[in-house]
């Protein structure tokens, strides 16, 4: 996602200023680490019910970012087609 779009979605958005850091830090980590990465970093990082907070928080984004723009691909879906996409280059050995 790109930076401007969520900055301004947030602007606009109505959020408290630490609701909109808050949206801000979870849509960055998981576009850094997808899904799947944010849970690990969330249980190495946090513990108890601040895990359950953080789940909360998630589930807001999944709820809010939808409301962006309709042209905007799900951001997990969106990563795992690229990553479908990625092919390695491996240089060719010559003889």
């Amino acid at each position: 996602m790109e930076e401007n779009v969520l900055r301004a979605y947030l602007d606009r958005s109505g959020l408290s200023i630490k609701k909109q850091e808050k949206l801000y830090y979870w849509v960055r980590m998981t576009t850094n680490f997808g899904i799947s990465g944010t849970w690990e970093q969330i249980k190495v990082k946090y513990s108890g019910g601040s895990i359950a907070t953080c789940k909360k928080e998630i589930a807001l984004i999944l709820t809010e970012l939808p409301k962006i723009d309709g042209t905007l691909p799900n951001l997990v879906q969106f990563l795992r087609e690229e990553l479908e996409k990625f092919e390695i280059i491996k240089p060719k050995r010559s003889y």
